[in-house]
């Protein structure tokens, strides 16, 4: 099952209402299950990469309180995101800064108040370059590379400090904050992430594990972003299939963490 986190309105980047819907998908299936041959005893998963590791990380938060009647198998998430500030603040003006534009379009769909901040605070001038490359698809997006988002903006000094945006980065974009993962967790990132700082990631694992939770973290010291979808989906397609088919999970409330490195499938 693919599910389509972002809504009928692309919310892109915004973590909780993305944690939810993945949730939800899975009660329909599950409701659902007889009418398309699955078992009673079906295992399931969850596996997300880049903003489906934000989809899927808050679905291992908000599982606990919000579908304590879920019984994930685990979940594997890969180069998760865990800090959209600091996403903000690595990639701007770099090659993947087509991907802010986008970003804060869909977190303005879903946060009335950043709507209304954008309207106010995108610069005449350049709105229609500003939704250009916020309404492209993501393979055309690269025709906003190399742009400083910030000059968009009336205030070109780092505007999502201000309070509007810094308040929707913080609660929408900021993993950690909604409760401790229960079930087990495979976590892998290259050290040269481009998008998402290897750092943060280390310090959400770090906040897990104080919390009894059971990870699995591969810190892959080569490669970046882009490389380690195609290179650490080996490990994880493993991960997640072991789970699917009934693996005991070993060492529950322990973590591992792992330096490797992998070049090639």
């Amino acid at each position: 099952m693919v599910t389509d986190y972002e809504g009928l309105h692309a919310q892109l980047a915004a973590g909780p209402q993305s944690g939810y819907a993945t949730l939800d998908s899975v009660r329909v299936v599950l409701n659902e299950g007889r009418k398309i041959g699955l078992a009673a005893d079906v295992r399931y998963a969850i596996w997300g990469y880049s903003e489906g590791s934000l989809a899927g990380g808050s679905a291992a938060e908000l599982q606990p309180p919000y579908a304590p009647e879920l019984h994930f198998t685990g979940a594997a998430l890969g180069s998760i995101i865990v800090n959209i500030t600091s996403v903000v603040e690595s990639i701007n003006g770099g090659i993947f800064s087509g991907r802010l534009f986008r970003g804060f379009y869909g977190l303005a769909k879903t946060y009335q108040n950043l709507t209304a901040w954008m309207d106010e605070n995108v610069l005449p001038d350049k709105r229609a370059e500003f939704f250009k490359h916020a309404t492209n698809c993501q393979i055309q997006g690269i025709d906003g590379a190399f742009h400083d988002i910030f000059s968009y903006f009336i205030d070109g000094e780092r505007p999502i400090y201000e309070p509007v945006p810094a308040s929707v980065l913080d609660w929408s974009g900021q993993m950690g904050r909604r409760g401790m993962p229960t079930m087990p967790l495979f976590m892998y990132k290259a050290f040269g992430d481009e998008i998402s700082p290897v750092e943060d990631t280390d310090k959400l694992v770090h906040k897990y594990c104080s919390n009894r939770a059971t990870i699995e973290y591969y810190r892959n010291l080569i490669g970046g972003h882009v490389t380690e979808a195609i290179i650490g989906s080996v490990n994880a397609l493993e991960w997640v299939s072991d789970h699917l088919a009934g693996r005991p999970v070993r060492n529950l409330g322990s973590c591992r963490t792992e330096n490797v490195l992998i070049t090639k499938i």
